[in-house]
């Protein structure tokens, strides 16, 4: 084994025994998270983006169109404003927290 397989292993060693936080707490949410926060940021990312691409023509379409008079429940604008807080919620939920895995 050469001296830079050593390095890597007491390294990983050394960050192993850092991710408990308290004797208390459980190992394994905080080893399982510590591992996915990355890739739950490498997945989000693209996720949000191509959440903001289909929303924003949704949005903006929304605010264009006028409610039909002849629609049913509908003399307010109730259906344009249910879309837009869809829209909205599902933004939230793509691109909001959690930013942390395993919390």
């Amino acid at each position: 084994m050469s001296t830079k397989h050593v390095a890597i292993l007491l390294g990983m060693a050394l960050l192993g025994a850092c991710t408990r936080a308290s004797p208390t707490e459980p190992v394994a949410p905080v080893v399982t998270g510590t591992i996915a926060t990355p890739f739950l940021i490498a997945l989000k990312v693209p996720t949000c983006a191509m959440t903001l691409a289909v929303a924003g023509p949704i949005e903006a379409l929304s605010e264009l169109a006028s409610p039909s008079p002849i629609a049913p429940g509908d003399y307010d604008g109730a259906f344009n404003a249910a879309i837009r807080d869809q829209v909205a919620d599902g933004i939230r939920q793509n691109c909001g927290p959690p930013y942390l895995a395993g919390r």
